[in-house]
């Protein structure tokens, strides 16, 4: 880890730690991602706005990017933008067989098994129902 140089580090007396190599689980290569940080915008007050906390990462070999402001913490973006890119990374070369697909897969495979039990169970109930009403109601005419 690196101390910061910024000058606000040092009129206050902190450290701010930072790795410049976060391991990640991919065969993402360091070598294939450029980082650029930019100043940040939008709700948080006006240190978001002046801090340079904002991760613009692009993987170059396939020309992908990502943009992330999710916190106010510059490692944190940058661990979050990392994971962002593996993603689409995983699902543009492995397409139905990606984590991400294969998730979305397993909940509309439970959300189909659900429906089908909602449907047995309340289907047979209903139509029951439905004829003894019709049957009432064509009593209540003719009587």
């Amino acid at each position: 880890a690196k101390s910061s140089s910024f000058p606000s580090a040092k009129a206050t007396g902190k450290k701010i730690a930072f790795s410049l190599d976060i391991p990640i689980d991919s065969k993402l290569e360091p070598s294939d991602l450029q980082e650029k940080f930019i100043k940040g915008g939008g709700n948080g007050g006006s240190k978001i706005n002046k801090t340079s906390n904002c991760v613009y990462l692009v993987h170059k070999p396939t020309g992908m990017s990502v943009k992330v402001q999710e916190s106010r913490s510059l490692e944190m973006n940058r661990r979050i933008a990392r994971k962002r890119i593996e993603s689409q990374l995983d699902v543009a070369m492995n397409g139905e067989e990606s984590k991400a697909e294969k998730k979305i897969a397993k909940l509309r495979r439970r959300k189909q098994k659900a429906k089908y039990r909602s449907s047995k169970k309340y289907d047979s109930n209903t139509d029951e129902e439905d004829v003894t009403i019709k049957k009432d109601s064509l009593h209540d005419k003719e009587g």
